[in-house]
C-alpha cells in the first residue's frame, strides 16, 4: 500500500495486497473478511421449527425491573411478554463486562487534575 503513495503501478499493487491478504486472512482496502460455517445445523429433510430462545440477561439482573415498566406502558396486557422462568436463562453465556476500565480513568484523571491543582497553587505563592 506504500508504493501507491510512491507512485507504484496500482493494478501490481493491488493484485499483490490481494494475494497476500488472502494467503494470510487479512483485511485490506481491497479485502474484507466473511464468517462462513461450515457446521450443518439441521439436516436435510428436517421440518423447519420455531423455538422461544430464552432471554440472556447479565447475571444478577432482573426481568421485570429493566422491561417491565416498559411492557406494562406499551403493550396491551394481553400481549404483554411474560418473565422468563429461571430455568430458560443460560448461565453459561458470557457477557461483555465492558471495554474499558473506566473507574481507573476516572481516578487517574482526578489524581491528575488535583495535582495540577497544586502545582497552580504552589506556582501563585512563588511568583
Amino acid at each position: 500500500m506504500d508504493g501507491l503513495r510512491r507512485g507504484g503501478d496500482r493494478a501490481k499493487i493491488r493484485k499483490a495486497v490481494v494475494k497476500t491478504a488472502l494467503r494470510h486472512h487479512l483485511m485490506s482496502a481491497y479485502t474484507s473478511l466473511v464468517a462462513v460455517q461450515n457446521e450443518v445445523s439441521r439436516p436435510d429433510g428436517m421440518p423447519l421449527a420455531t423455538v422461544k430462545a430464552p432471554l440472556n440477561l447479565p447475571h444478577g439482573w432482573n426481568f421485570d425491573k429493566v422491561f417491565g415498566e416498559i411492557l406494562k406502558r406499551q403493550a396491551p396486557p394481553a400481549q404483554r411478554a411474560a418473565a422468563p422462568a429461571q430455568s430458560t436463562i443460560s448461565t453459561d453465556v458470557m457477557l461483555p463486562s465492558g471495554g474499558t476500565s473506566s473507574q481507573l480513568q476516572i481516578l487517574i484523571g482526578l489524581a491528575l487534575l488535583a495535582a495540577s491543582g497544586w502545582v497552580a497553587l504552589r506556582h501563585r505563592r512563588l511568583t
